[in-house]
């Protein structure tokens, strides 16, 4: 809760403006032209002006002004309605009082209306006023303090206006998009979502997972000695004989998290672009996931030399979020080689799963099976996920969420209709080219679904396939 309050104990009354001047002079000129013509008609013209005038000046203004602004809440997610509540105190005088409660102007407002108009009588007047508006994108907005504005009631003065408060910052954050539907599916462990995957880091249980090759590290207890010696039956025994008995960890598996926040991602408006939903995008799956127990980190593009390292629970959804608020687009193309040598000792230590949520659009295709050259550094990138797994046993899986950016044009232009579709088939040749490297592409227009249901469908699409 935000409160800003100030009190004007004894407002300055204005200056007298033109119009009482302008009376003033005809009460004098009236005087003088009855005096000088002998013309009672004058005279009394000048005696119901001065008389006018004089009421007018008797007259006082709003004074004793105080406006108290309470904003409910200074931290919301976008979509959220906030709700401000003003309360405007008038002491003394007679006359209108206006109040502005400015807001950002990227908020809508939904109900009511952050100017008042009052109407102050004889008596003192207390009047509670409210409103409120919707955020419609994240980022940290200031409110800006409140402005009232008193009038004489005749206008022969010139309003009294001031600034009342300090500004008040709203922090708003990339809103979630409850993935709650997908909860039961049982083709969800298969694709894309690893619902009984296992940690490789957590305790071992007595669960019997495979028997495998021997890997530096490795207890000398967990040798299997009866398939060490069928596999080097008959020759000597080497380093590459010796098999090892591996179980289940405890723990489910961590999932980690690259964005894109290129200047490829700014594609459309202010509200509306790739990086907004791929902010959203991130926030649901690491929602899902913490709700479900999982370890979730992430790393961002233009934060070149930060982590979120992995963790579970509600901070962790806190910090993420708070993460997802403060990113802006940069200047450049992705390098996602980069991002992933970085996050390197992560990747080793948990093997998580990875998301990458960028766009494949941006290249052109040159021949059907062919990388464009935009996407090396994807490519390598993925390569070097692939490689990695935890004693030689167990790979990094790489799914990739490609944002559709042609979807961002104008769908009732013709010309550019025709042109989605024809950069849908070309993105289309470049998907196909990237899963040859064992990736999981989840193609994603945002004008068309929401993310969570995009996610459900696709699970329900692999089931059955492994």
């Amino acid at each position: 809760m935000i409160t800003s309050e100030r009190s004007v104990a004894d407002s300055l009354p204005g200056r007298i403006n033109q119009g009482a001047v302008v009376l003033a002079a005809s009460t004098v000129l009236l005087v003088a032209a009855g005096v000088g013509f002998g013309s009672f008609a004058f005279i009394s013209g000048a005696v119901i002006l001065a008389s006018i005038y004089a009421v007018a000046n008797l007259v006082k203004g709003p004074s004793g002004i105080s406006v108290e602004r309470v904003i409910q809440k200074n931290s919301v997610w976008v979509g959220d309605e906030v709700e401000v509540l003003l309360r405007l105190t008038v002491n003394r005088g007679i006359g209108p009082v206006f109040v502005r409660c400015p807001i950002p102007e990227v908020m809508e407002l939904v109900d009511g209306s952050n100017l008042f108009g009052v109407w102050k009588g004889r008596a003192p007047k207390i009047v509670d006023l409210k409103f409120k508006f919707r955020t419609t994108v994240r980022g940290v907005f200031t409110c800006k303090p409140v402005l009232w504005e008193a009038h004489h009631p005749f206008r022969f003065r010139t309003p009294v206006h001031e600034v009342v408060g300090t500004p008040e910052d709203i922090v708003v954050r990339a809103g979630i998009n409850e993935i709650s539907r997908v909860t039961n599916v049982r083709g969800l462990a298969i694709n894309p979502n690893p619902m009984m995957d296992m940690s490789v880091i957590g305790n071992q249980t007595t669960e019997f997972r495979e028997i495998r090759n021997f890997a530096i590290g490795d207890s000398v207890k967990s040798i299997n000695w009866k398939a060490t010696a069928r596999k080097s039956s008959a020759r000597e025994l080497t380093a590459q004989d010796i098999l090892v008995n591996d179980y289940e960890r405890e723990g489910k598996k961590a999932i980690w998290l690259f964005l894109d926040t290129t200047s490829a991602m700014s594609v459309g408006s202010s509200l509306v672009n790739p990086l907004e939903h791929a902010i959203e995008a991130a926030g649901a799956l690491s929602f899902y996931y913490l709700k479900r127990g999982y370890q979730v980190g992430a790393h961002f593009s233009n934060r070149n030399s930060r982590l979120i390292h992995m963790d579970s629970g509600q901070a962790q959804l806190r910090k993420i979020s708070r993460e997802l608020s403060e990113l802006s687009s940069e200047e450049g193309s992705y390098d996602f080689r980069r991002s992933v040598q970085m996050c390197r000792r992560q990747i080793l230590r948990y093997v998580p799963e990875c998301f990458v949520i960028t766009r494949l659009d941006t290249e052109e295709p040159l021949q059907t099976n062919q990388i464009p050259p935009g996407f090396d550094s994807l490519i390598t990138g993925v390569k070097a996920l692939a490689a990695y797994g935890s004693r030689g046993h167990k790979s990094v899986r790489v799914n990739i969420v490609a944002i559709s950016g042609y979807a961002y044009t104008s769908q009732n232009d013709e010309v550019n209709s025709v042109a989605r579709i024809i950069r849908g088939l070309e993105t289309d040749l470049i998907t196909r080219a990237v899963r040859r490297y064992g990736v999981n592409v989840i193609s994603w227009d945002p004008t068309g679904s929401r993310f969570s249901d995009l996610l459900l469908a696709h699970a329900l699409s692999g089931r059955g396939k492994r």
